[in-house]
């Protein structure tokens, strides 16, 4: 008997030192130009590269209107999404916000000439005489009718540039690291970065995989929270050229701040855990350097 327990304990031993592995799998993710998920992309490679070096990882070309069903039919490995309740009900969310909630600070991109509309606002019922626009089927824009924002939206994302110009609403509201590149590619449209305005609210990007898959979501909640630790995951995301830029050119610490609900957060999200999340002054710093 007491042969038999050494050899578990042994077993046991090694099964909590060795790397997860995962080497036997081709892990997919859905792939796409945009710049910004590049960078998460990186994320999700270096966290597999701390937990499971011999992981082989491939991007599909996927519709983003229907990654929670591909996870589920098994076509997809793992996505990346907003969380909300009905996202973490289906699927099994690694519950570490991707890039450190940066998802939940927002600034505008608007009609040139427009500016002065948003100047002279100094308060949330002051910013509701306008009207922002969103992807229906989105997070956001869930947030921004719980908090009595007036709101027209679209099936596709990229109906609002021309609809914002067209002036079907005054302002779209896009995470901090994400309306440069948008208007770069979208330089035919006389549409600008507003200046003066940050809205702020709880939220995050999540890594999901199919609630059957517990070894998958392990190896990465495993690595990323190695890459945490050792400061790699930092050295990779304040470093990335779109959000170095974006911080810089934001000039938060000018902004005035808005603050919104989102009660769509599940109970459970991180919100104690301080390493996951990135501050409003760790942000202003960010962008001073």
């Amino acid at each position: 008997m007491r042969l038999l327990s050494w050899n578990m304990a042994v077993i046991w031993l090694l099964l909590a030192t060795n790397p997860l592995k995962l080497e036997a799998e081709v892990i997919t993710y859905p792939q796409d130009e945009l710049q910004y998920n590049l960078l998460v992309v990186d994320i999700l490679k270096l966290a597999l590269s701390k937990s499971s070096p011999e992981a082989q990882l491939r991007g599909i070309t996927s519709s983003y209107k229907r990654l929670a069903p591909l996870i589920e039919d098994g076509q997809l490995s793992v996505i990346w999404a907003g969380t909300n309740k009905e996202y973490e009900s289906r699927l099994r969310a690694i519950k570490i916000p991707v890039l450190k909630g940066l998802l939940g600070y927002r600034i505008f991109i608007i009609r040139n000439g427009d500016q002065k509309r948003f100047t002279e606002i100094n308060s949330l019922n002051e910013l509701k005489r306008l009207s922002a626009g969103q992807v229906k089927t989105w997070t956001d824009a869930f947030v921004l009718m719980e908090n009595n924002i007036p709101l027209v939206t679209t099936h596709k994302r990229e109906n609002l540039f021309l609809m914002l110009e067209g002036k079907r609403f005054d302002y779209f509201p896009r995470a901090i690291h994400e309306p440069w590149v948008e208007l770069e590619n979208h330089a035919q449209l006389d549409l600008v970065v507003e200046e003066k305005i940050l809205m702020v609210y709880p939220f995050a990007l999540y890594f999901f995989v199919s609630k059957d898959n517990e070894k998958l979501a392990r190896a990465i909640e495993k690595g990323f929270n190695m890459a945490i630790d050792d400061g790699s995951y930092d050295e990779l995301f304040f470093n990335n050229k779109i959000v170095k830029e974006s911080l810089n050119r934001a000039k938060i610490e000018n902004r005035l701040i808005l603050r919104l609900n989102n009660s769509n957060m599940p109970n459970d999200t991180p919100f104690d855990v301080e390493k996951y999340w990135i501050r409003l002054d760790e942000l202003v710093q960010t962008e001073s350097h």
